[in-house]
């Protein structure tokens, strides 16, 4: 696990030293992120429940009428996560949770209005199953990091298809008169065949802040004009409602029985803390993310991980 902290640290540290480097005061539509959520951030010994995740982002401007809208991001995402169980090995349920890889395509397009507000609107389409190939991605990463076989994967969930529909609502609260301290509320929701949700959050920001419309926080810098630089702490207290989670009680629609049926939480308390930087070209965010546990089997309480990206304008 220390090999895999100095990897990590190393990785951070070019991805500082690129931002630097192509730093540039110029005006920019399109973004490319690269993120990685994963509890080894954590530099602890753990492996287990959402487990790793892989993100890769294309972001770009649309065009504005600005007697409606401020700005306007398209974002298009794939990626893939994976889920690990705990090994119950005293009880007739050989794992607390269910062995999972979830793949998925979606688009987000995300408007900006006046007075600091955001509004977005979700389509996902997600595969859950062998298909998704999380059990041949965790073998790739712990071969290439020279550590321990993971077993389970025998028992995943079964494939299945689905496609979700969400939204998201951001308005600002307060903002303090030096415009370094904010406090937003933020909405939503999701329907759909793998996930059926809603939260509701209060994020908290302290340090050099942009607007909402230019804000590496809420995708707006992605056409932003501002030269200044942006530099922020900040902590999102949250609470999610569960209808469905389909990593957890599989597909909604069922190709092939559950071998063991799981009992999702209905209330999730959420708690992310994290620092993001935007300057020219480059942004950079490392954040770290603790949350109640999302069913009812799962042999742990809490749960925890960390989560690093960075961006590159163009």
């Amino acid at each position: 696990m220390k090999l895999i902290g100095l990897r990590l640290a190393f990785l951070l540290l070019a991805l500082c030293t690129l931002q630097l480097a192509w730093s540039q005061e110029r005006s920019f539509k399109h973004e490319l992120i690269l993120q990685n959520d994963n509890d080894v951030y954590l530099f602890t010994a753990q492996d287990r429940y959402y487990t790793n995740g892989i993100q890769i982002n294309y972001r770009f401007a649309l065009k504005s009428d600005t007697s409606k809208t401020l700005n306007r991001v398209m974002d298009i995402e794939i990626g893939q996560k994976m889920y690990n169980g705990v090994n119950l090995s005293e009880k007739s349920q050989k794992w607390d949770r269910p062995f999972a890889g979830y793949f998925y395509l979606s688009g987000e397009l995300n408007q900006y209005y006046r007075h600091n507000q955001v509004l977005s609107l979700k389509v996902e389409l997600g595969q859950i199953g062998p298909q998704a190939k999380g059990k041949e991605v965790q073998e790739v990463i712990h071969r290439v990091f020279n550590i321990y076989e993971v077993s389970g994967w025998e028992e995943q969930l079964p494939n299945t298809f689905g496609l979700d529909l969400g939204i998201k609502y951001q308005y600002l609260l307060y903002t303090s008169l030096r415009k370094n301290f904010d406090i937003s509320g933020l909405g939503s929701a999701t329907l759909g065949m793998n996930h059926t949700n809603a939260s509701i959050g209060v994020p908290i920001r302290w340090g050099h802040l942009r607007s909402f419309d230019e804000s590496l926080f809420t995708k707006g810098h992605v056409q932003s004009k501002t030269k200044a630089k942006e530099f922020f702490l900040y902590y999102i207290p949250s609470v999610t409602y569960q209808v469905y989670n389909a990593t957890t009680q599989g597909g909604l629609i069922k190709h092939s029985t559950v071998r063991y049926p799981y009992t999702i939480e209905k209330m999730v308390m959420g708690h992310k803390i994290g620092a993001m930087v935007a300057t020219g070209r480059s942004s950079i965010g490392l954040s770290y993310i603790f949350q109640s546990r999302e069913s009812k089997e799962l042999l742990y309480n809490t749960h925890q991980y960390g989560s690093l990206f960075y961006g590159l304008r163009f």
